[in-house]
């Protein structure tokens, strides 16, 4: 839990220390789905259609208010992520609905698979 506050956190911190001229928005969505990713999370997309509600989620923070944008992320990250998993049922063939929990569990098992597909590649 504490990592996915942090990982929902990170793009407003950012954006509070504003370190660049340009481009600070991407670069916190970027560590964003790198912290999801390192700790073996699916990483989260935020496209055109999340634009307005993610920009008027991170206004709030400016005073302090983190809560907005928390809330945001997170429910556009389930939400996006039970839609994969539901397809991954779809796709083979059970209609059992085991959650995200499951999804994290096929997600590593190909991320597993792609690492070491990768590694033979090499040798």
């Amino acid at each position: 839990m504490r990592t996915t506050i942090t990982a929902w956190s990170s793009p407003t911190r950012l954006k509070l220390i504003h370190p660049f001229t340009d481009g600070n928005g991407r670069v916190g969505r970027a560590l964003l789905n790198f912290i999801l990713e390192r700790v073996g999370y699916p990483t989260l997309y935020l496209g055109l259609p999340q634009h307005r509600e993610y920009l008027d989620a991170i206004a709030p923070a400016d005073d302090g208010d983190f809560g907005p944008i928390v809330k945001m992320l997170s429910s556009t990250y389930t939400g996006q992520h039970k839609e994969i998993a539901r397809a991954m049922r779809v796709a083979k063939g059970s209609r059992k609905s085991d959650g995200v929990g499951s999804l994290m569990k096929e997600f590593l098992r190909m991320k597993k698979g792609v690492v070491e597909k990768s590694s033979d590649s090499r040798s």
